[in-house]
Order: C-alpha cells, then sequence, then structure tokens
C-alpha cells in the first residue's frame, strides 16, 4: 500500500493539476490555480477584449430572465472577430519587422564593397576610421556587433574577381566568424554616355561559426544558410536566438535562486533543461526542457517540453492519469499564460507542497 505521505502529494498535485480545467466564473484571482483556471475556461477575459463589467452585467442579465445563452453567443461572435483583426494586425507587424531586419541585395553589396576596401586600410587612417564608424553605426541598430574584417584576393583578371571576406564578431556576449567568397563580375556598357563599368558580387561560398553555447541548438539552422549560401538571413536570425538564448538563462536562473531547494539547471548553468523536485517527499522528478527550433521559412519557434518520472507506486496510485497529462496541460498553460507564469504555476503546483512529513 502507498505510503500515507506520498498520496497527500499526490491527491494535492492532481487537485492542483486538475484545477486548472475547470471553470469557475464567479471567483476571484485569489491564487496561482485560480487564476490558471480562470484564464484558460474564459475566453473572454483571457483575451482582455470584455471588461470584467460586462460578465457581471450578463450574470445579472440572468438573474432577470434574460437569454444568457444568446449574449454570450453573440460576445463570443464579437471576440472571435477581434481575435481574427489582432491576428492579421500582427502578421503584418511581424512582416515589416522581417522586412526591417533583412539584408536587401544591394545592401550586401554595399558592404562587401566596404569589406573590399579594407585591404588599402593600412596606408589610409581616414578610410579605416571611416570603417570604424559604420561598423558603430550598425551597432545603434542592432545587438550585432563587428569587431574585425580581413579580406583577401584570391584571383584577379579585368573580367571578375574573387575575393574571401571573414567577419568577426558578438552578440549578447555570443560569438561569431562568417567567412565567404565573393565573386564580382566585371561589365562595361559601351552604350553609356559616360562609359561606366558595372560590378556585381554574388556568394559561391559561405562558412559559419558560431559560439558552442549556441550552435548546438541551431546547427541545421546554420547548415542549410551555409548551403544555400545566404548570408542576408543569418545575422537577423542570429540576433533573435542570442535574445532568446539570454532570456533562458536569465530566466533558469531566477527560478533556481527563487526555489534554491528544489529548482537545478542540468547541463551546467548554460543548460537548456532545469529539473524540479519536492525536497520532503520522495515524488515525481519533473524536467523542462526549452529548445530552440528554426522554421525552414527561418522563423525562431522556442519549444518547451515537460518530461514527469514518477516512482512506479505513486504511478499506480495515478488513478485520473494526472502525471501523464501534465506534459499537455503544460504546453497550454505556455499557450495562455506565457513561459514565466507557466514554469511558476508547476512548480508551485507540484514541488511547495507542505503537509503530513515524510516517513
Amino acid at each position: 500500500m502507498a505510503d500515507t505521505s506520498e498520496t497527500d502529494l499526490f491527491d494535492t498535485v492532481n487537485q492542483s493539476i486538475e484545477r486548472f480545467a475547470e471553470s469557475d466564473p464567479g471567483s476571484e484571482f485569489d491564487s496561482v490555480e485560480r487564476f490558471i483556471d480562470t484564464r484558460v475556461n474564459l475566453q473572454a477575459q483571457e483575451s482582455h477584449l470584455v471588461p470584467k463589467l460586462a460578465f457581471a452585467s450578463q450574470r445579472s442579465a440572468a438573474a432577470d430572465g434574460v437569454d444568457y445563452a444568446a449574449l454570450k453567443e453573440k460576445y463570443s461572435r464579437e471576440i472571435e472577430k477581434l481575435r481574427r483583426e489582432i491576428t492579421i494586425l500582427e502578421d503584418e507587424v511581424q512582416r515589416q519587422e522581417d522586412e526591417t531586419l533583412e539584408f536587401k541585395e544591394s545592401e550586401l553589396q554595399q558592404i562587401m564593397s566596404h569589406f573590399r576596401d579594407t585591404h588599402e586600410l593600412d596606408d589610409d587612417d581616414d578610410d579605416a576610421e571611416d570603417l570604424n564608424a559604420k561598423m558603430k553605426i550598425n551597432s545603434l541598430f542592432t545587438e550585432i556587433n563587428f569587431t574585425d574584417v580581413i579580406n583577401k584576393v584570391l584571383e584577379h583578371s579585368k573580367e571578375q574577381t574573387r575575393r574571401r571576406q571573414t567577419v568577426w564578431g558578438e552578440c549578447f556576449n555570443l560569438e561569431f566568424r562568417v567567412e565567404f567568397d565573393v565573386t564580382e563580375t566585371h561589365t562595361n556598357d559601351d552604350k553609356s554616355e559616360d562609359n561606366l563599368n558595372h560590378t556585381r558580387a554574388s556568394i559561391t561560398r559561405l562558412k559559419i561559426n558560431i559560439d558552442e553555447r549556441l550552435n548546438n541548438e541551431i546547427r541545421e539552422f546554420i547548415k542549410r544558410l551555409e548551403e544555400e549560401k545566404n548570408l542576408q538571413k543569418f545575422f537577423p536570425c542570429f540576433e533573435t536566438c542570442c535574445q532568446w538564448y539570454q532570456y533562458r538563462l536569465k530566466t533558469f536562473e531566477y527560478f533556481r535562486q527563487l526555489y534554491p531547494d528544489v529548482v537545478r539547471v542540468l547541463g551546467g548553468p548554460n543548460g537548456n533543461t532545469i529539473q524540479f523536485v519536492h525536497p520532503a517527499y520522495s515524488g515525481p522528478v519533473f524536467k523542462i526542457q526549452w529548445k530552440m527550433k528554426i522554421t525552414p521559412q527561418n522563423k525562431l519557434a522556442p519549444s518547451l517540453d515537460m518530461y514527469v518520472k514518477a516512482p512506479k507506486q505513486l504511478s499506480r496510485i495515478d488513478r485520473n492519469g494526472t502525471l501523464r497529462s501534465m506534459p499537455a496541460k503544460f504546453r497550454q498553460m505556455v499557450k495562455h499564460l506565457g513561459i514565466e507564469r507557466a514554469i511558476d504555476c508547476i512548480i508551485k503546483s507540484t514541488c511547495t507542497y507542505s503537509g503530513p512529513a515524510a516517513r
């Protein structure tokens, strides 16, 4: 038979997690679990599109014999319409942000022209200062800091020039090194009155090295960029990955300090997984793994998964399948509450229970 303390612990965990799927419209947010209940089940409140006063008016109207179901359906339709409009606006904002972050071909060629001139900088301090100034300006608009640039001419003829550009830099203290070969084709416009020479540049080889702490997670993305010789996508996506890396680092450290007897980061301080267990009971071991995945469209999609490992005797008394359902419910919590609040709710529901002393 299961130990009484373990049964008490399981019942508490069970009740906390099950309350996540229950509805209690008349309650206030008097606890973390209550907040979860209301947030998940009352769609109007969750989206903040209808004030609480509207719901109070509905309850009052129902008491006076008004068709509450019809009112609820009406508000639901209005909420759904507003949600669709918000989604359209969010997509438009995302599109504009992507266009702002991406390097256009003309801009890329301009950047490469700066790199192309670096071999002449030794004898011209003004040009060196000009290039450094351009790099500093770039750092004002992004978190990417270029620290060094080397240009090497591999081949030169009247028709074309091949150069190897090597760029070093860092973003949020995560270093990178980009090496790419550029083939410049020179053409002469005989029809032009000024007889101008035109140069068109294209990348023929791309090699990207980034900090090992991040490389393990986005290796496939880097490999894809190298195969596609797509330098334009690297910098904005790398900056986003670095931002999320730092956010994960600070979030895990926050919970480690908040619950020092409960939470620890696996794989060292830079790990992507936290583990938490109840300090006084031999109950389940919970893990949350936070990975960074990049879609084929080069969009960052943070992925959080929860894993539960429970003693056999505790699994046997899990008649409602609470432990098995926790990963799915955790994903739902992340969607509705955000990452930090979802993690905090899970830890409080499972590892801060204080009851009879464990035997």
